[in-house]
């Protein structure tokens, strides 16, 4: 059934009365509760609500099937032109743009505010779950210095060539299962900063602010392009992990990247959680819900 409702083309109305009813209202409500891309804020949390059938049958069977996509991790417009794309990053209130050369002090993390755009330079290390199960679950070692770096969730498609490996796509999963493993990393790692969408938990907004840390939010959803920013893979470890294996990639002007965690206990997840409650009120009484 979600699937169906997923796939069903954008404009189409529910061939059920009541159900064409429900597509229109719930398109409408779940844009005013402020949820917005990957849960950054804003009017556009949904193109649009797809009630496929109605099912007449007791309320305690719950017959309401929800699918979830992958949030985006940043509201963004891009301009396609013969020369390339140009992005630029959607948002509100002020913000200053920083341009940072790995590895960074704790100092220059200690700057970064909420909104704050960042674009790396130099080194960037990939990692994944398994990468991180193995570094600080059995405790094997790597041969990388990751003091001062930042880290990218991610396990890249690649493919051998003669004397390294080639990418061909290097995109992002979502970090919330890695919450775990935000102290270690910055205690034991020295790691500064975390790339990823999706936003993480409390555990590591305290680890932020405690060791000098920042979660920086990527545009989920557009690998092909974050893979334009990547020059080379220098090195890999743990490569028995492949494709969750420690890369070391050369950047070259890195993002945009969003400042969504900083290291003063700043959360644009949490500001955006608050604004969702604020507004769950306008929600029921758009759709005549009792609160």
């Amino acid at each position: 059934m979600v699937k169906r409702a997923a796939t069903r083309e954008l404009g189409s109305i529910c061939s059920d009365e009541e159900g064409a009813k429900l597509d229109k209202e719930l398109s409408a409500a779940v844009n005013k509760l402020g949820i917005g891309p990957q849960g950054l804020g804003g009017d556009g949390t949904a193109f649009v609500v797809h009630v496929v059938e109605l099912a007449h049958t007791n309320i305690t069977l719950n017959p309401v099937a929800v699918k979830m996509q992958c949030h985006s991790a940043c509201r963004a417009r891009a301009t396609f032109t013969p020369a390339g794309v140009k992005l630029r990053i959607l948002r509100r209130g002020s913000m200053t743009h920083f341009v940072l050369q790995t590895p960074v002090r704790a100092e220059e993390i200690r700057k970064l505010r909420i909104n704050d755009i960042v674009a790396l330079q130099n080194t960037l290390f990939g990692i994944r779950d398994a990468t991180q199960i193995h570094m600080f679950d059995h405790g094997r070692q790597t041969r990388f210095d990751l003091n001062g770096h930042a880290v990218i969730h991610t396990a890249p498609n690649v493919r051998k060539v003669p004397v390294s490996e080639q990418f061909i796509c290097i995109g992002t999963t979502t970090s919330d299962r890695m919450e775990r493993f935000t102290q270690p990393l910055m205690t034991q790692k020295g790691v500064r900063m975390i790339i990823d969408k999706g936003g993480i938990r409390e555990g590591s907004a305290e680890a932020f602010k405690e060791f000098g840390g920042v979660y920086l939010a990527i545009i989920g959803g557009t690998a092909a392009l974050e893979t334009t920013w990547i020059e080379q893979i220098e090195d890999v470890d743990m490569d028995d992990l492949n494709p969750e294996s420690l890369w070391r990639f050369k950047t070259k002007d890195f993002g945009p990247l969003l400042v969504a965690m900083n290291s003063h206990g700043g959360s644009m997840y949490q500001e955006v959680k608050g604004e969702v409650a604020r507004n769950k009120d306008t929600f029921r009484n758009s759709l005549g819900i009792d609160s």
